[in-house]
């Protein structure tokens, strides 16, 4: 699956986003920069059956309160 931002100030930094693998495993992910770098990620051993509390998808996924703007 390939993303590509549309609208600034994304789309002046990233070209795009390619996702790659395997059923519900996500195994690549590439970025490409405007300026044409590409950093790669492999991604091994994805377990894709674990189940979270409520209590921990709201500690694991919610933005941390530093991360808010003002």
């Amino acid at each position: 699956m390939q993303l590509t931002p549309k609208a600034p100030p994304l789309a002046s930094f990233i070209a795009s986003v390619e996702l790659q693998g395997d059923g519900p495993a996500l195994e690549e992910m590439a970025v490409r920069e405007a300026d044409g770098d590409r950093t790669l990620t492999r991604f091994e051993r994805v377990e894709t059956d674990t189940r979270f509390t409520p209590e921990e998808i709201a500690r694991l996924f919610s933005p941390s309160p530093s991360a808010a703007r003002p």
